[in-house]
């Protein structure tokens, strides 16, 4: 059964508004560090939707991970926020493993690792 927008109710269209906002306000921030870290998910397919033509597919997830990669003290805790997310946004089952997540986060820690090097108002002065 095919669902429109118009099937929604007006509180999930709300969430789906308010949770798109978000997404955008994150991109916004900083769109090639979003866009890296979406290509990676979506290379990494944890969930096997990567139709090689729908790139974006986890631009979704991407924008609930990235603001919580700054609390993240090292690449175990990138896995642990990632599995969180994917069992968040899909069921436990489709989300699987936490094990299935650990290359994703290490290239994911090592990415945010990079930035946070990179950043002037994260480097000290000389």
């Amino acid at each position: 059964m095919d669902m429109s927008a118009s099937d929604l109710s007006p509180e999930v269209l709300e969430r789906v508004d308010q949770a798109r906002a978000a997404r955008e306000a994150v991109r916004a921030e900083d769109p090639q560090f979003f866009a890296a870290i979406s290509t990676m998910i979506f290379k990494a397919d944890p969930i096997g939707i990567n139709f090689t033509i729908n790139t974006d597919e986890y631009d979704p997830e991407a924008g609930t991970v990235i603001p919580r990669l700054s609390a993240c003290q090292t690449a175990d805790d990138v896995t642990a926020v990632l599995y969180e997310e994917f069992t968040k946004w899909f069921e436990a089952e489709i989300a699987g493993k936490r094990a299935d997540y650990v290359e994703l986060a290490q290239n994911l820690w090592t990415l945010s690792q990079e930035r946070a090097a990179n950043r002037p108002d994260t480097q000290s002065s000389r």
